[in-house]
């Protein structure tokens, strides 16, 4: 009979050590939840980025598509700046609902040439617009390495001939997309990820795509370089 008691007394206890141990390793199990969300989350951004990189540089590289809704005259080798804002609007929604304040879109006409002697190469700016970006610079630099900087490891080889001279010019719109991720949960632990995506196609009407009317503002403004 004491024994039964003593069992019936041991049954309570068995229960505190489940809770016990059930305290113990749910924070490992939120843990493992976060993370796995974070980089799921992270993952699908990524994607986004890539996306948008190619599809603002290939909308820009088809043009020029006339505008008609245009108050002034828009020559048939150009693109409008208008045209600029409103696809660095669309790539904005797409990032939705994320913080669009550390979205960064930039799209430049950048044409490849041979140096005055005849071998390759020399790359130039035409032209660059951004919405809360950072253009690219004027005198462009093959061998620079900053993100933002054009560079020869970012370019298809076959598209510099190996280093060879080039037959005729190359003409390229790149588009620059620029994401800082902050995630929802955990961002004390992760802190922000920067996330830089470049693409670079040629135009597929004309030899090169030029823009009329870029715009100077807060967080959109451009230069023609020549």
């Amino acid at each position: 009979m004491r024994a039964r008691h003593a069992w019936a007394a041991f049954a309570p206890s068995r229960a505190g050590s489940i809770t016990v141990e059930f305290a113990l390793i749910f924070p490992v199990l939120l843990f493992i939840y976060i993370g796995a969300a974070i980089v799921s989350d992270v993952s699908i951004t990524a994607k986004k980025v890539n996306a948008l990189s190619y599809m603002t540089a290939n909308i820009v590289a088809q043009e020029p598509a006339q505008d008609q809704t245009s108050s002034y005259p828009i020559p048939s080798d150009a693109i409008a700046a208008s045209k600029l804002s409103e696809i660095a609007s669309g790539a904005q929604s797409i990032m939705a609902p994320k913080n669009i304040s550390n979205f960064g879109l930039t799209i430049s006409a950048i044409d490849i040439t041979n140096s005055p002697s005849g071998s390759c190469c020399i790359a130039k700016t035409r032209w660059s617009y951004t919405s809360n970006g950072v253009l690219r610079p004027c005198a462009v630099n093959l061998s620079g390495t900053a993100a933002q900087s054009f560079s020869a490891s970012q370019i298809p080889q076959s598209l510099l001939q190996n280093g060879s001279a080039l037959p005729h010019p190359i003409y390229l719109i790149v588009s620059d997309v620029s994401f800082g991720y902050v995630p929802l949960l955990g961002s004390s632990i992760v802190g922000r990820i920067n996330m830089v995506r470049s693409n670079f196609t040629r135009p597929r009407q004309i030899g090169q795509v030029n823009v009329v009317g870029l715009p100077t503002g807060q967080t959109e403004t451009g230069k023609v370089c020549y």
